[in-house]
């Protein structure tokens, strides 16, 4: 499987992965290994990677120690506007790509 990457920040160390909002939120380190965040965090991370994570992601790493005490709703709240973000930061990486590489139609760069 192909996977694409982008960052929230260029400073970051964690690449998402671009998908559509009904594959999850899936994450990686060095575009090898790919996690899904709810399968995944933070049993599957090393101690260094759980630490970078919590460190890009202070709202992530809020929900999940949370997320047990607070309601349906708030919890559902958290992960709507999580998903609105992701569209959001997708849709500049591949506003970025285009920009920086164009863009094929029929086989042709534009």
């Amino acid at each position: 499987m192909t996977y694409f990457f982008y960052k929230n920040s260029q400073d970051d160390k964690i690449w998402w992965v671009y998908e559509t909002p009904i594959e999850g939120h899936k994450f990686s380190f060095d575009q090898k290994r790919i996690f899904t965040i709810f399968k995944d965090y933070p049993q599957n991370l090393t101690d260094e990677q759980r630490e970078i994570f919590d460190k890009e992601n202070p709202d992530w790493a809020e929900y999940f120690r949370t997320a047990k005490n607070k309601s349906l709703n708030e919890n559902l709240e958290f992960l709507a506007k999580k998903a609105a973000e992701k569209e959001n930061s997708q849709e500049k990486a591949r506003q970025k790509d285009v920009e920086e590489n164009g863009f094929m139609i029929d086989g042709e760069l534009h």
